[in-house]
């Protein structure tokens, strides 16, 4: 059964872990670069792809293009 100095001592561990991790600052090593822009380019243009054969996949299902400006179902402010 845990008493109060148990529970104290607990708290205090705690206390100084997390000031502890507020002054030492990040664990990662000193000389990793930081993230690359490169998965985040490669992560969007899958991703146009991706819409980008959807659309065609709707297209061919459908057998017509979107409706488009010149149909007039799409309106802004008018």
């Amino acid at each position: 059964m845990t008493g109060s100095r148990d529970l104290a001592d607990a708290d205090a561990f705690l206390r100084r872990r997390l000031a502890a991790a507020f002054v030492s600052g990040e664990r990662s090593p000193s000389d990793s670069d930081g993230p690359r822009p490169g998965r985040c380019l490669a992560g969007g243009a899958l991703l146009a792809l991706l819409l980008a054969a959807v659309v065609a996949m709707s297209i061919a299902a459908t057998g017509h293009p979107a409706v488009t400006w010149t149909h007039g179902a799409v309106r802004l402010f008018w």
